[in-house]
């Protein structure tokens, strides 16, 4: 973790207008609130409502035959596919700001890896970076997404996708986000493993854009449930208030449920906490 420092905020016109190749956020030095609020916000965007950027995203979606997830396609290698929905993924939601800074490899899980879908790696000493020659200071974030046994190609792709995006979240949460303890660790940011408001707000703001028809029209579950039971029995907290529940589409009955599951079946200890 790093000293507190004063966290920054951008003007929405000045994100809205920002270049795609042109630096937006610093590094560890906005709440992680604030970052998830302009995700929702910018998640939200409809028709002339949309940047610049989001626009020429939605035309490459809907004009590039890589983005077919039907049968057709099946001879692209996953991993073309994956590299295109990403840096569509960091255009429509995360402002551009990830395609320096985050990397996106498949594999097959091995060991204890065959319980999770994906997990996302940092510097563990979260040492800075320098990249010349621009010489700034880069965190670098890597996202494994771990090969899954289904076959069938639009239910495999949906799998990828979900994890993919969860893991984005959480890489761009890490990057931009304030990283001082008393900042990073409190639920109603990221939480101890990363699955606090901040994160369970951004994650269903952009389930919603994803699946509208107007947007990308495809239904994809973040996991966001069972991240927020893992989390609540990893961190031995009660269930989120009813209110808090509602707004992100859930019930005590339901996580509690998952969260029982989680307890019986020693999920914390065999996926560290990871979705």
């Amino acid at each position: 973790m790093v000293n507190h420092q004063t966290h920054k905020r951008i003007h929405e016109a000045t994100m809205a207008h920002n270049p795609i190749n042109e630096p937006l956020f610093t590094q560890s030095r906005h709440n992680s609130t604030w970052l998830s609020e302009k995700i929702v916000s910018f998640a939200q965007r409809r028709g002339d409502k949309l940047t610049h950027i989001q626009q020429k995203a939605l035309i490459w979606f809907r004009t590039e035959s890589i983005f077919n997830l039907g049968p057709a396609d099946e001879h692209r290698k996953d991993e073309d596919v994956m590299g295109a929905y990403k840096t569509l993924f960091d255009r429509l939601f995360f402002f551009g700001s990830l395609r320096p800074h985050v990397k996106c490899v498949m594999q097959k899980p091995k060991g204890a890896e065959e319980h999770l879908m994906g997990r996302t790696d940092q510097d563990k000493s979260y040492q800075l970076k320098w990249s010349y020659p621009f010489h700034e200071k880069r965190m670098e974030a890597c996202i494994t997404l771990f090969r899954t046994k289904t076959k069938n190609r639009p239910e495999r792709f949906k799998e990828y996708l979900a994890t993919m995006l969860h893991e984005m979240i959480h890489a761009f949460l890490d990057i931009w986000g304030c990283r001082s303890e008393g900042c990073y660790n409190v639920w109603q940011r990221q939480g101890v493993k990363g699955h606090g408001h901040a994160w369970q707000d951004a994650a269903l703001a952009i389930e919603l854009a994803v699946a509208d028809k107007s947007m990308l029209g495809i239904d994809l579950d973040l996991g966001r449930q069972k991240s927020l039971a893992v989390d609540i029995v990893y961190e031995r907290r009660s269930v989120p208030e009813e209110e808090e529940l509602r707004r992100w589409g859930m019930n005590q009955g339901e996580v509690d449920k998952i969260g029982k599951i989680v307890k019986d079946q020693h999920i914390i200890t065999q996926v560290m906490g990871s979705r």
